[in-house]
């Protein structure tokens, strides 16, 4: 049988990408040896600077490692993003795709051609039950749209991803039963902009999803010899990834029957989530990317009543200074923002994560400070801070830039204000006890098991060590209570004390 060694860089909705892919290659033996493959797939991140900067190493060490005769395949973000130049920078690869032909990546590799359809690959039915699952054979990432319509300065994925595009609730329901039917149990909702989901479909808008490449180039200089792209060398480290009042409660019914029948007939995320939470085996489910203009309280509440869905709530704020969010065109105020996040804190058991930007041009020492000062002042339970990256198609493209030094400076500052935030979170946990998911083999070694409190996302929430069980035979994927022995910074320790 031939061999597949696939890569799949950047966020879990290009993962969700390659799970389709796998799905159509399960005549592929999966190996983790690059240079045993016959056939090598990269699926890109074309983000930021250092997502280009890693997914250009990661081609550039494929190529080196690839055997004779073998197929070094390259799709993805960076890819549509880049199209044009990648394709006369790199000879080493053989086949290239943009993000419209997940679906066809065996007929590309049959046929040994480049593939570059005129549109986002949105998620077909079609594929549903061919997707191939990596990492848990419990939780899945569920991708409900693809595209975005909002205008954010900063950001160029609209450019190369097009505009809001949402697949069907009933496609999405399918999915979801037939993974469940598959013994999967928990599930994480995801899009760009997950809050948005439906508004194309709900207003007669067919999705127009056209998108074209970046009208900048891509640096090649210095890859090949180990420099970044700007001509820095050593890790590209422009993310840090810091893991380290409602009065109802879940099933407690806040609307009437009359607004639920209303609202039912809507094509939103409240209205997928009410279809969801009728399935039966579906134990657990979360949204992640909620944006601040299309989050609204019957949204929050909705959630909060859910019997599923956790009190879990992923908004990327990315300032809180009103100047800012202006600049930033993000189209919410300091004030509603606030609103939002102290509606979502006020739900029990609630779980804030959200992202910041620092060094967006604009920002002066008055703003950063005043964003230091929520922080310190507002306790979310995880973070990511991100530098600015300056990226052609965005509207802060041409504004004038914050020196790098002076980024990185803050950068450090806002890491140790969420670290301690973190790390008084983590903290909270000694002593309580909860349901969790059994994940295997902890990443701190086999002296442990890794488990997942059942309110966090599989990936990005971290891990509790397991290295006491008053349960005999631990099974992984196996949902259990768990006790809190240990806390120390952001590292947990954890008991099993029974079947959940």
């Amino acid at each position: 049988m031939a061999k597949l060694h696939l890569v799949s860089l950047g966020c879990n909705k290009n993962l969700v990408d390659s799970e389709i892919m796998l799905g159509r290659l399960q005549n592929y033996e999966l190996t983790d040896e690059p240079a045993s493959a016959d056939v090598m797939i990269v699926n890109t991140c074309g983000f930021i600077a250092s997502a280009k900067q890693e997914s250009i190493r990661t081609i550039l060490k494929l190529s080196e490692q690839k055997k004779s005769g073998a197929l070094l395949v390259v799709t993805g973000c960076l890819m549509q993003r880049y199209k044009d130049e990648l394709m006369r920078e790199l000879p080493e690869v053989d086949i290239f795709s943009g993000v419209g032909d997940y679906d066809k990546i065996d007929e590309m590799i049959l046929k040994k051609q480049n593939l570059f359809s005129p549109q986002t690959y949105l998620q077909s039915s079609t594929l549903t039950s061919s997707r191939v699952i990596t990492g848990s054979n419990y939780h899945a990432y569920i991708k409900i749209s693809e595209g975005c319509n909002q205008k954010c300065s900063f950001c160029a994925i609209p450019s190369f991803k097009g505009r809001l595009k949402s697949r069907s609730i009933e496609d999405i329901e399918a999915e979801v039963r037939s993974l469940v039917a598959r013994g999967f149990y928990d599930f994480s909702f995801i899009a760009q902009d997950s809050s948005s989901f439906g508004r194309d479909l709900r207003r007669g808008n067919k999705g127009r999803s056209n998108f074209k490449g970046s009208e900048g180039e891509l640096n090649f200089t210095g890859f090949r010899d180990g420099q970044n792209s700007d001509g820095s060398s050593g890790s590209a480290g422009d993310k840090i990834s810091a893991q380290s009042g409602l009065a109802c409660g879940k099933g407690s019914g806040g609307e009437s029957a009359d607004d639920e029948r209303v609202h039912e007939q809507d094509i939103d995320l409240v209205a997928l989530i009410k279809r969801i939470e009728k399935i039966r085996g579906v134990k657990v489910a979360r949204v992640l990317y909620l944006y601040p203009t299309s989050t609204d309280e019957r949204l929050i509440r909705t959630i909060v009543d859910s019997p599923v869905f956790a009190n879990y709530f992923d908004m990327p704020i990315q300032h809180i200074n009103d100047k800012m969010l202006s600049l930033m065109k993000r189209g919410a105020s300091a004030a509603r923002i606030k609103e939002l996040l102290n509606l979502m804190r006020s739900a029990p058991g609630a779980f804030l994560r959200t992202g910041v930007i620092v060094g967006h041009p604009g920002e002066g020492e008055a703003e950063f400070d005043e964003l230091c000062a929520f922080f310190q002042e507002f306790k979310f339970d995880r973070v990511s801070a991100f530098a600015y990256s300056k990226e052609e198609d965005t509207l802060s493209y041409e504004m004038e830039q914050v020196p790098a030094k002076i980024i990185s400076k803050r950068l450090s500052k806002i890491e140790k204000i969420t670290r301690a935030a973190i790390e008084a979170s983590f903290a909270q946990e000694l002593g309580q006890k909860f349901i969790v998911s059994l994940e295997g083999e902890s990443s701190e070694g086999e002296m442990f098991y890794a488990a997942k409190k059942a309110l966090w996302d599989k990936d990005i929430d971290g891990e509790i060590l397991i290295n006491e069980s008053d349960v005999e035979q631990l099974e992984t994927g196996g949902r259990y209570w768990c006790e809190i022995t240990q806390v120390a910074g952001s590292q947990a320790l954890g008991k099993i004390t029974a079947k959940a």
